[in-house]
């Protein structure tokens, strides 16, 4: 089991590194999304705003030329009476004239605003985009590596797992995932590796056998003595050559 722990460490810690690697990535996702909304929001103000300056202007222009007529009829209206009701609708007229102006004005500045705030956004835009595509094309390649590097694990896992009994399999597989990933640890001086609570003294002996498979009273992790872990393999290796 000790070998599966190892894999499963190389997989887990493969799995984290493709993480990390994915955020800087996903972080200049979300720029680029914010980036973009905010351009098509300042071309939507400067669209609307060119539209309300195009409809002011038309209007203006109808007005003011039907003040220019008024103007000319006021000359040959004889009677004072007329002559003060066309004066007043007039007036009145040039005072709307006038209001449509400073509202033509106010849009002229939000249109030369936005537009130059549309300007800049999108020479940033551009930039985001090229940095976009670099960190893509680096991500992919990172990641890709990364993958493989998974996948070859897995395969080992796939090879290792029909070696440990189903039983103890199952109780390894639930303290892993109790335990943060580390369900089997090492004892040293009487001191589990993983809770570093001391276990007892007899139970260290029966541990340094190796005949049994024992936990940690403490963290119910399983336990190894490195030192007949190690002669164990050599003795593997050496009956191998």
């Amino acid at each position: 089991m000790v070998n599966l722990q190892k894999v499963d460490i190389e997989i887990k810690q493969f799995v984290d590194k493709r993480m990390k690697l994915n955020e800087p990535y996903e972080n200049l996702k979300q720029l680029h999304e914010k980036t973009e909304k905010k351009l098509a929001l300042l071309n939507e103000e400067v669209t609307q705003a060119k539209e309300r300056i195009r409809k002011t202007e038309s209007l203006l222009n109808v007005e003011k030329s039907k003040v220019k007529k008024w103007d000319e009829r006021l000359k040959n209206i004889q009677s004072s009476r007329d002559f003060a009701a066309m004066q007043r609708e007039i007036e009145i007229q040039k005072r709307i004239n006038a209001e449509m102006e400073e509202e033509l004005l106010k849009d002229m500045e939000i249109e030369e605003t936005s537009s130059v705030n549309y300007e800049k956004e999108n020479e940033a835009f551009e930039k985001l985009n090229q940095e976009l595509t670099e960190e893509k094309q680096k991500f992919e390649a990172s990641v890709s590596a990364i993958d493989a590097a998974i996948t070859e694990q897995q395969r080992i896992r796939r090879e290792i797992v029909p070696q440990i009994d189903e039983n103890l399999l199952k109780r390894y597989e639930i303290v892993r995932k109790k335990r943060q990933g580390l369900a089997i640890v090492e004892v040293i001086d009487d001191r589990c590796q993983g809770c570093f609570m001391n276990i007892p003294p007899q139970l260290f002996n029966v541990i340094q056998t190796g005949k049994t498979i024992e936990v940690c009273p403490a963290c119910n992790r399983f336990l190894y003595f490195k030192p007949l872990l190690e002669e164990n393999t050599q003795n593997e290796s050496d009956g191998k050559s």
